[in-house]
């Protein structure tokens, strides 16, 4: 599944054959997305409006709309508990929805301009990417001050610790063992 931003729709391909089988029309800017336990339905948060979409997958048609944040951009799931994360960009907060009742179980401020979020190995720890606050003129300068890379206990969504990101750190990955976080600008030892 590949989001696209200009289209506002999302290309199925074949990843054996690398070929496209259709398009998903979105009716918004879809970014990240998170495929359901039973591979029924195709999550994905949208840039421009303040929501999480539910995609039937066998009618390429939206089924359910999630209302949360703005300028909804990553998921992340976490299949052991039955709930995935989402981050939203526009408000700073990370949710907890639930793949059972598509309901929003938590929701935590925690910085400006929430980006990619992973989780840890082992569920305990969801790492977040932080902006910062965007420049005055344009987003595309160097902010006012450096984003950061947050740890949050996956369960309570409560910050255990952070590092400096640098200048608008936005792509992030936690390592096979657990033991690195990774974004952009800099790394974080567990």
């Amino acid at each position: 599944f590949i989001s696209n931003w200009d289209s506002r729709d999302i290309t199925v391909i074949d990843a054996l054959n690398y070929k496209v089988i259709r398009k998903i029309p979105v009716y918004g800017i879809p970014r990240g997305m998170v495929m359901s336990p039973d591979g029924k339905y195709l999550y994905a948060a949208l840039f421009n409006k303040p929501k999480v979409v539910k995609i039937d997958l066998k009618t390429n048609k939206t089924v359910l709309s999630i209302p949360c944040g703005s300028a909804m951009r990553h998921l992340v799931p976490d299949y052991s508990k039955g709930v995935f994360f989402a981050s939203s960009m526009g408000n700073g907060k990370i949710y907890i929805i639930s793949f059972e009742n598509d309901k929003i179980l938590k929701e935590k401020l925690v910085d400006d301009k929430l980006n990619t979020i992973d989780l840890s190995p082992d569920g305990k720890t969801l790492f977040v990417s932080s902006r910062g606050p965007n420049n005055k003129k344009t987003y595309l300068m160097k902010g006012p001050e450096f984003g950061k890379v947050f740890a949050l206990d996956a369960q309570t969504l409560e910050i255990t610790s952070w590092i400096w990101g640098r200048n608008q750190p936005t792509g992030l990955a936690v390592s096979p063992d657990g033991r690195w976080a990774c974004n952009m600008h800099s790394a974080y030892e567990r």
